[in-house]
């Protein structure tokens, strides 16, 4: 719900300490986002959205668990 935001993307951690982003970002409205789950390490994982306006101010959202399958072989 942030103002004057210039582009968002999601971050996903397996620690929910170090942050690595998803790419790529979205520039303009409406931001909604799909992960896959093969661009996603299998077990526990942590995602959140963040965001930067022009002045590269930044903010995100609270961080969600979500528990990804192990890959069939």
């Amino acid at each position: 719900s942030g103002r004057d935001v210039a582009r968002a993307w999601v971050e996903v951690s397996t620690d929910s300490a170090k942050w690595t982003t998803l790419p790529p970002p979205l520039w303009n409205p409406p931001y909604t986002f799909t992960v896959q789950p093969s661009r996603l390490p299998a077990g526990e994982v942590w995602l959140r959205i963040a965001a930067a306006d022009a002045w590269e101010t930044r903010g995100g959202s609270d961080a969600l668990k979500v528990i990804v399958p192990e890959r069939k072989k």
